[in-house]
């Protein structure tokens, strides 16, 4: 006897499936918690040159697309496009090679001597501080008894951290000398992201396949209009925000440069970084350099804030707008939201990437509603002709 296929029950049993595969996964993780985490830690370690692959190919896509719409096929007209995607890929990674060389071979050295630096002269920064406290309470008439207790715990805090990062930095020497598992999965990862580059429309085909056999029209168009909105907030974002934040960097490690404030390599590479984290990054970035800089000198500090209040208002009004185009259309609000929501679940990854995803859910929601809306019949404010508003 032949049995008959029937989509509609084979839908049925594979989302009973999943159902119940989650049940048990979710009952199991609550029984053995320690256990689920291995397996997901293994997991994740295991899948960890996957992930970088397709965190890389994420990023250097739209160089890619650049090289290959806008450049290679205007200079070479009659190419085959296979040949455009192949000189395109070595273009990207050229490029991209070439900025981790720079920065191992110029910034990496130039930010390990600060650092080395600041424990060098921690002692004398903390000597002059105390100075600075000893004038102060003589020209107010203030009893110098007081800084007895607080010279004795800040030269015990001092010793500490000093003896602390002599002895953290044989550990990182070790750590980096056999970083051999790091550097396999960053040239696998690498290998990943080239072949995920040079195959993205055979995998996008097979996404659509699967859709149309499990799913209905109307579900595989939903899911590919979410898929494509969330690939261009995405992309907006992080490839935006990670120009946005090199531009930032370089700003505030030329006006250090000019005007001699200390340590410009390791302020400048830490602005950079934490401008990346929306509302936030500022302070995160801008409150522990201001502190790092008043060591060595109050007034140099005291500038340096002001130039930092001054570079996020330009960031905030000129450059970032141009880099990102669009913004994510998210009032502050729900950007301090998503990145409070995103942090607490995720921790720094969570805060980088709460907003573009949160931005994705906002837009989805935001044209249900609109639907639902035109389906009753209510005209917003943006939809009266102006003759109503």
């Amino acid at each position: 006897m032949k049995l008959e296929k029937n989509n509609k029950y084979l839908t049925i049993a594979i989302y009973s499936f999943l159902v119940i595969a989650a049940a048990i996964i979710l009952i199991f993780s609550f029984i053995f918690p320690e256990r689920v985490l291995g397996i997901f830690t293994f997991t994740m370690n295991m899948l960890l040159p996957v992930i970088l692959g397709f965190a890389i190919a994420f990023i250097l896509n739209p160089l890619v697309n650049l090289f290959e719409n806008k450049v290679f096929s205007k200079l070479f007209k009659k190419a085959k496009k296979g040949s455009l995607r192949a000189l395109s890929l070595v273009a990207t990674y050229i490029i991209f090679l070439g900025l981790i060389a720079a920065f191992l071979t110029i910034v990496v050295p130039s930010i390990i001597e600060s650092f080395t630096d600041l424990i060098n002269n921690l002692q004398q920064y903390y000597n002059s501080g105390i100075k600075i406290l000893e004038d102060l309470l003589e020209k107010y008439n203030i009893d110098p008894s007081v800084l007895e207790s607080f010279d004795d715990l800040g030269s015990q805090l001092v010793s500490y951290i000093v003896s602390t990062m002599k002895s953290i930095m044989p550990a990182l020497y070790g750590i980096t000398m056999s970083v051999t598992g790091v550097v396999k999965n960053i040239f696998v990862g690498f290998a990943f992201s080239i072949y995920m580059l040079s195959s993205k429309e055979i995998f996008a085909g097979q996404v659509n396949r699967l859709l149309t056999i499990f799913t209905k029209p109307i579900t595989k168009e939903r899911v590919l209009f979410v898929g494509r909105l969330a690939n261009n907030t995405f992309s907006k974002y992080i490839t935006g925000y990670i120009l946005d934040s090199t531009i930032v960097g370089i700003i505030c490690y030329i006006v250090m440069r000019l005007f001699g404030w200390p340590y410009p390599e390791l302020i400048s590479l830490t602005i950079g970084v934490t401008n990346m984290i929306p509302f936030f990054g500022p302070f995160i970035g801008g409150v522990p350099s201001a502190l790092l800089i008043m060591l060595v000198n109050p007034w140099q500090a005291l500038f340096f804030i002001i130039f930092i209040v001054v570079l996020q208002q330009i960031d905030g009004n000129f450059i970032c707008p141009r880099v990102l185009g669009q913004q994510v259309g998210l009032s502050p609000f729900w950007v301090i939201t998503a990145i409070i929501v995103g942090g607490s679940l995720f921790g720094i990854v969570g805060m980088l990437i709460g907003v573009p995803t949160f931005a994705v859910i906002y837009s989805i929601a935001k044209m249900y509603i609109a639907r639902k809306e035109r389906q009753k019949g209510i005209i917003t404010e943006k939809e009266k002709p102006e003759n109503e508003a």
